[in-house]
């Protein structure tokens, strides 16, 4: 072999033993991203496995079958309270209540009622009947979106928020759109979306019953409530008790802290417990001690999260396997490739003293 064709030789096993190591390099890299996967995929399963949930359960019920998910409504009926750590407001739920079925007449109901009767809302009917609040996030689950109109933009509306969507809506600011194609709709010809009159009113706890308050006066407010046979009582108001029955599953119900929310919030300290001591003062509870609240293991997701763990790590396994293999077979190429390059440079060292030998 020439020297020249030698050199030649020789660069074109350089450039590929330099190919070789750069995908050698790029499957390592590939098998550290799949080892900091399946460290994921493991803390994952773990986390799954050791998730925890916050139970509500009666006071002397030792029967798992009374225990539920802890909820914010729970904690009222007890007589508590959940304040907001970031803002130090306790967070108070808030009715929107169908005054179709309920006679107003009674001064008594007027006086803490007011002027409120002669309101209307925008709900949105939901499945079986289910009277949802008018928030973008149940337009969204009801197949309806919402954007800001030309008028909108004209009054300096950058963005849309629940507290002002109705009053927008009707106001022309914002139209309601079809997620699907993109188009405008009326509200009022919305099939869904319908409009009542209804109270907002907030409701005030004491001693874990609900009340309607004014500065006189105040009206106790029972949900589902059933006589002495057992039977549901008409909505309405009985005026020997001073009760006011409501419906609760017709009402719309806002600013609730939904169960998991409430669960993470308590745990992080985002949310806090507390009892009402009168004249807006409170005590902080400690849940962690609680008789009613039960701190344990949620089991209802462990077969879906050992599923998914074996699928995962085995097909991260399989890819670690593949790229094993091909990174072997790598090796074995530079291996070869070397050697080439040994014999190549002894054919050009050769080349070189046969040359120099002339001169000698």
């Amino acid at each position: 072999m020439g020297l020249s064709a030698s050199q030649a030789r020789m660069l074109q096993l350089t450039a590929r033993r330099s190919d070789i190591e750069y995908q050698m390099q790029q499957i390592a890299s590939a098998r550290l991203d799949l080892t900091n996967q399946m460290t994921e995929i493991s803390e994952n399963y773990n986390n799954a496995l050791n998730d925890r949930i916050l139970y509500y359960q009666e006071s002397g019920i030792n029967s798992s079958k009374n225990k539920v998910q802890l909820t914010h409504m729970h904690l009222i009926q007890q007589g508590y309270e959940v304040r907001d750590t970031t803002t130090g407001e306790v967070v108070k739920p808030i009715l929107n209540v169908n005054l179709t079925d309920i006679d107003l007449s009674n001064s008594i109901l007027q006086s803490v009622l007011g002027n409120a009767t002669s309101q209307t809302a925008l709900y949105i009917l939901g499945e079986n009947d289910e009277q949802m609040s008018f928030t973008q996030e149940n337009l969204t689950n009801a197949g309806y979106g919402v954007r800001i109109t030309e008028a909108g933009t004209a009054a300096g509306k950058t963005e849309i928020k629940d507290e002002d969507l109705e009053s927008g809506i009707r106001e022309g600011l914002y139209t309601l759109t079809d997620l699907e194609t993109g188009e405008d709709i009326n509200y009022k010809t919305a099939s869904d979306i319908h409009e009542d009159t209804r109270i907002v009113a907030q409701l005030e706890t004491i001693g874990g019953k609900f009340y309607f308050i004014n500065d006189t006066t105040k009206v106790q407010v029972m949900f589902g409530a059933t006589d002495d046979e057992g039977k549901s009582k008409a909505e309405g108001y009985d005026e020997a008790d001073n009760i006011l029955y409501l419906n609760w599953d017709k009402m719309q119900k806002t600013n609730l802290i939904d169960a998991d929310n409430l669960d993470t919030g308590l745990r992080e300290g985002r949310y806090e417990i507390v009892i009402p001591t009168g004249d807006d003062k409170y005590q902080e509870y400690d849940w962690t001690t609680s008789t009613f609240i039960l701190d344990e293991l949620d089991t209802s997701n462990d077969g879906a999260a050992v599923a998914t763990y074996d699928v995962e790590s085995a097909e991260a396994q399989a890819k670690d396997k593949t790229l094993e293999l091909k990174l072997k077979n790598l090796e074995n190429e530079h291996k070869a490739v070397e050697t080439e390059i040994e014999s190549v440079q002894k054919v050009i060292t050769k080349n070189i003293e046969g040359s120099f030998k002339i001169f000698v």
